[in-house]
């Protein structure tokens, strides 16, 4: 199960997940954000503080979402190790042509 919940802030806006981004769960959080941030002008983070469980696609999501600009911020080893490999992986795709 995961839990999403948005809040709005002078910084943007922030995207709380708890719970577990995997199977289903993963396709709600790319439906979510579509829904909900529609604007690109607005900062979004979102926060993996509380995620105990990221699978392969929701890692891809991730990816996704941080090349649309998205602020991903975690203070757990899993999820920083995570944050980590997706922007090491962003930053070799753009050194390598994409």
């Amino acid at each position: 199960m995961l839990r999403i919940t948005f809040q709005e802030g002078p910084e943007g806006t922030q995207v709380k997940l708890e719970g577990k981004l995997s199977g289903p769960w993963v396709g709600e959080l790319e439906r979510s954000w579509s829904e909900r941030l529609q604007s690109d002008s607005d900062r979004v983070t979102v926060d993996l503080s509380y995620v105990t469980y990221i699978d392969p696609e929701g890692k891809k999501l991730l990816a996704r979402m941080k090349q649309k600009g998205v602020f991903l911020q975690g203070t757990h080893l899993m999820t920083r190790y995570i944050i980590d490999e997706i922007t090491r992986a962003g930053a070799n795709s753009g050194r390598n042509g994409g």
